[in-house]
């Protein structure tokens, strides 16, 4: 299975990638898809204007390019 995930590659610029969603699930998991998302006005606002300053900062848990999320 395929899915998007948005990558935050530096201030103001966002990359789509295709990538592939294992769907082998143990009997205790469950896969939800959804239709939609955005950024929200706090953590991913911050480091996609770059406005984070840990953003900058190689090895950092939201350097660039920052995956946000956890794909399925």
């Amino acid at each position: 299975m395929q899915t998007k995930q948005v990558i935050i590659t530096a201030p103001e610029k966002v990359s789509l990638v295709d990538i592939d969603v294992d769907a082998c699930l143990q009997p205790e998991e469950f896969l939800v898809t959804k239709e939609y998302s955005f950024i929200s006005a706090g953590t991913e606002l911050s480091i996609y204007t770059g406005v984070e300053p840990l953003a900058h900062i190689p090895g950092s848990w939201c350097a660039y390019p920052c995956v946000r999320g956890t794909p399925p």
